[in-house]
């Protein structure tokens, strides 16, 4: 278990840079890994129930949670601007439609078939 803690933790890590270089197939990458080892720490805590985490494993652990807090402001504000492009795409994609086919343009006006 101590193995898969030290794992997760240097995931974790590894994680950081991705995200200030904002390399998104690499941050989802370690993030996938970590998540199929944190489910292999979950089964394994779920066949011992007695298990008790050495001090060393709680240490890391607390720093696994401490990275992850720091790393959660700044994924919301990628997934904020994220959200935001893709409305004004969206929005972007609607007045074409409105004023689509180009045909009906005549001298820079736009004549709407609409109404």
């Amino acid at each position: 278990m101590d193995e898969l803690i030290e794992t997760i933790y240097q995931l974790t890590v590894d994680m950081g840079p991705l995200l200030q270089k904002e390399d998104v197939e690499g941050f989802l990458d370690l993030l996938s890994k970590r998540s199929v080892l944190m489910s292999k720490v979950d089964s394994s805590k779920e066949k011992q129930p007695e298990y008790q985490y050495s001090l060393q494993e709680k240490k890391l652990l607390e720093e696994i949670l401490r990275l992850d807090q720091s790393y959660t402001p700044v994924l919301m504000e990628r997934m904020a601007v994220t959200q935001t492009l893709l409305k004004q795409a969206k929005k972007i994609k609607a007045v074409s439609k409105k004023y689509h086919p180009f045909i009906t343009q005549t001298s820079g006006a736009f004549i709407d078939s609409n109404k």
